[in-house]
């Protein structure tokens, strides 16, 4: 099962490189072996345990969507990013970082 993820991080101790112009703002797709709703704590934890090695942490959690490659398309995600993103999640599991160039809905996770 992939969902997309709309988040905010914020720095730990140690960081060197601050996201771009200050904006704290990242897209990903994560692919949860686990058919359903995700567990309590299992979308932050999985985001956190990517995000560490970088030095970051999860702030927020903006949206959380289940992808459904029927809902994406040439008219909401005209560069693919989204589909690329879902893609490589799908293939090689875990999270995947990407710019989807597009708003998260308006009604969050």
């Amino acid at each position: 099962m992939i969902w997309l993820v709309w988040l905010r991080v914020a720095v730990l101790p140690g960081c060197k490189v601050t996201p771009d112009g200050g904006e704290p703002a990242l897209e990903c797709a994560l692919s949860v072996p686990t058919p359903g709703e995700l567990r309590p704590g299992e979308l932050r934890e999985a985001l956190d345990a990517a995000l560490r090695s970088h030095r970051y942490r999860v702030d927020e959690i903006e949206a959380c969507v289940r992808f459904v490659p029927r809902d994406w398309h040439e008219g909401n995600d005209p560069d693919g990013r989204v589909r690329a993103a879902a893609a490589v999640a799908s293939s090689q599991g875990g999270v995947r970082f990407a710019s989807f160039g597009c708003r998260p809905p308006i009604s969050p996770r």
